[in-house]
């Protein structure tokens, strides 16, 4: 059952990778902060497409980074699974969620099979 915690990660890190960084979309999710973001941000870094009209790939060029560090991290926590590493890895996907959330809101839709898979680690970790 091991292998399968591990299959689960190098999943849970593809799955990471290509929808920040690959998938593409008409459909978006925002909430009124979002636009107020977008037009108050200085730099491009954090901006990304507000409307349905284009077909891409909806996450800004921060998140499409973080896609890739994200993607990263799960595969060195499950190799590396150190107590306090899995502190901090509870903690990274805590503040990962919260910047998701207030950033944009299909990042956040993205993230919600990742908790949900990393819940599953956390609490039944020693069934599998």
């Amino acid at each position: 059952m091991y292998n399968l915690k591990r299959l689960l990660s190098i999943v849970e890190a593809i799955y990471i990778f290509y929808m920040f960084r690959i998938f593409k979309t008409r459909k978006f999710f925002h909430h009124p902060l979002e636009i107020f973001l977008q037009k108050t941000t200085f730099s491009d870094w954090m901006k990304h497409p507000i409307s349905d009209r284009s077909y891409s790939n909806k996450i800004c060029p921060f998140g499409n980074f973080m896609g890739i560090v994200l993607a990263i991290w799960i595969i060195y926590v499950e190799f590396n699974p150190d107590p306090q590493l899995l502190l901090l890895n509870k903690l990274i996907w805590i503040i990962a969620t919260i910047v998701a959330f207030i950033t944009n809101l299909n990042a956040f839709i993205y993230l919600i099979p990742c908790l949900i898979i990393e819940y599953i680690k956390i609490n039944y970790s020693n069934k599998f």
